[in-house]
């Protein structure tokens, strides 16, 4: 073979290899970019904030922890204007009104909102849970048959199905761990009371509202089954008699951890 003829035909084998042995390091760049993008999700903070200025937000109301025969329970769960002795700096002032007459003395009622994969949550992945919320709150620590309005517990946390009523024979229980009045649960743990700081006004015209602030970090990384978390928080009640409070906004933070 001429010395034109093996330049040629190497030329040839040259051209025919070349686009592989190019794209090789292209397909791995790509690959290795997709996987950082990845990673980067996973330790991306999802930071969201609820608060009531149009409506509920996809934020849902629930009630347990009575049973189906206790009559005159009252529930109230809607969107209303604060008491206008409560000041905010937002111009909004609506806010998530639940109430009830808390004659079983044991009474859970409770917001919560799921997260999901719109807001970066990714299925099978362990996350720390912080909350940060306003409530208003008008408890000045009056008695009642089953002790103070100090006995009103303020709960929170996050769980990685929904909470939702469960019924037991005749009792309507809640399918997630919160605890025992002044006991925190697996699920949801106990951030003190409702008690806004002044003391008992027989008339509930008397009693001011005042809006609290509280932090929460859950002590136990919530791990998803789904792309989704459930965040929850509500007034569990040994106070026997009627309790309402105004939930103004909601902030949640969750941090991916390693799993």
């Amino acid at each position: 073979m001429s010395s034109s003829s093996r330049t040629g035909l190497t030329r040839r084998i040259w051209l025919a290899a070349a686009p592989g042995m190019l794209a090789a390091p292209a397909l791995l760049a790509q690959s290795q970019a997709e996987q950082s993008a990845r990673s980067g999700k996973r330790r991306r903070e999802i930071i969201k904030h609820f608060d009531f200025s149009q409506g509920s937000g996809g934020v849902l109301a629930g009630f347990t922890d009575y049973h189906l025969q206790t009559a005159d329970l009252n529930f109230l769960a809607e969107i209303r204007e604060l008491p206008k002795e409560l000041n905010v700096f937002s111009r909004n002032r609506r806010a998530f009104y639940l109430s009830c007459n808390n004659r079983p003395d044991d009474i859970f009622m409770f917001l919560k909102v799921p997260l999901t994969a719109a807001d970066g949550v990714e299925q099978d992945q362990r996350y720390k849970v912080s909350l940060q919320f306003e409530v208003a709150s008008n408890s000045t620590n009056c008695a009642g048959a089953g002790g103070n309005q100090a006995n009103v517990f303020l709960k929170a946390g996050g769980t990685a199905v929904e909470p939702v009523p469960l019924l037991i024979g005749e009792y309507v229980s809640i399918n997630v761990d919160k605890g025992q009045q002044s006991e925190g649960g697996e699920d949801l743990g106990v951030i003190g009371n409702i008690w806004n700081g002044q003391e008992c006004e027989p008339d509930p015209k008397d009693r001011k509202w005042v809006m609290l602030r509280r932090t929460y970090d859950h002590p136990k990384p919530v791990t998803t089954i789904h792309e989704q978390l459930w965040i929850a928080v509500g007034t569990e009640s040994g106070y026997e008699a009627v309790t309402g409070v105004y939930y103004y906004s909601i902030d949640v933070k969750l941090t991916p951890l390693d799993k």
